[in-house]
């Protein structure tokens, strides 16, 4: 009498539930129990586990230990009883959208009393959740101040202390674990500016120059990261002229507003303000003094 080994399948999702637990051996479906037959008495099945999906030939170890698939581990011991654990920061499993899986398939053999063999398969399929998207522009004005970052009408090239006050570079972090598909800038007039992975990656030598309402915004880099399907967006902002939109005295502020969207493979969309403070450039009277003289001059 000769062990038959049936294939077994089981699944997990993206973002949890991360493990599935069975026995390869006893399944809950019928259809997929084993046969270990007449000479096993006494005798442990699994013998053998390894990834893979090739039941050409036996497999040997590895039971009652972690096995490393392409997607996550599992653990076979001798009885059957199996854990599956899912690698939920694999970039592949973070990119799937909640229409698409990935299976992750591994071999093990059971074996009887007098050394007869069954080889087949445990396939994991992995079913993929919506992600979202984020995009964070840091704050480096802090509480105290509005907007993001700072630029000066002093610092232009007829301002009151010429320099580069009026230019500041900074970037901005976006994400997109089901892919990327493109980030939209709002230029000065209202319109959209969409711009797409393959640009951004393209930015270091090919800028990317956006009319804002008050400067000039230059992506000028982008620093992907497969963990999270987006990445560093670098950027220089320079401010064009002084502007006349000032309505208080003194050193008052007006914000260039700039609208950016990000937005993947599927849909999803998520949206934030990078607002520019610009300073206002101010006059400064001197006191004067000269001289004349009694009788002339």
């Amino acid at each position: 009498d000769v062990p038959t080994a049936r294939a077994d399948t089981d699944s997990v999702s993206e973002d949890g539930p991360l493990t599935a637990t069975g026995n390869v051996v006893d399944s809950t479906d019928n259809a997929e129990d084993d046969t270990v037959g007449a000479d096993n008495d006494a005798v442990a099945p699994v013998t053998g586990v390894a990834a893979g999906s090739d039941t050409s030939s036996a497999v040997s170890g590895n039971v009652g230990t972690s096995v490393t698939g392409s997607y996550g581990s599992v653990q076979i011991d001798a009885n059957g009883d199996y854990t599956y654990t899912l690698d939920n920061t694999n970039p592949a499993v973070q990119g799937l959208d909640d229409t698409q899986s990935l299976t992750d398939t591994f071999v093990y053999t059971i074996s009887d009393a007098d050394g007869d063999q069954s080889t087949t398969t445990l396939t994991i399929t992995i079913n993929g959740s919506d992600d979202g998207t984020t995009i964070v522009i840091p704050d480096n004005n802090g509480p105290g101040g509005e907007g993001e970052e700072t630029v000066y009408e002093a610092g232009l090239d007829d301002g009151s202390n010429p320099g580069e006050s009026d230019v500041v570079t900074s970037s901005f972090t976006i994400t997109a674990p089901d892919g990327l598909a493109s980030i939209t800038v709002v230029d000065g007039s209202g319109s959209d500016v969409v711009i797409s992975e393959a640009d951004l990656l393209a930015s270091a030598t090919t800028n990317i120059t956006i009319d804002t309402e008050y400067g000039t915004l230059v992506i000028n880099g982008y620093t992907p990261n497969a963990a999270t399907g987006g990445g560093d967006v670098q950027y220089t902002y320079s401010l064009d002229d002084n502007t006349l939109d000032h309505d208080e005295a003194g050193n008052d502020t007006v914000l260039d507003s700039i609208g950016i969207t990000v937005t993947d493979t599927d849909g999803d969309s998520s949206n934030d303000t990078l607002d520019i403070e610009v300073i206002d450039d101010v006059p400064t009277a001197r006191a004067d003094t000269d001289s004349v003289s009694e009788d002339g001059p």
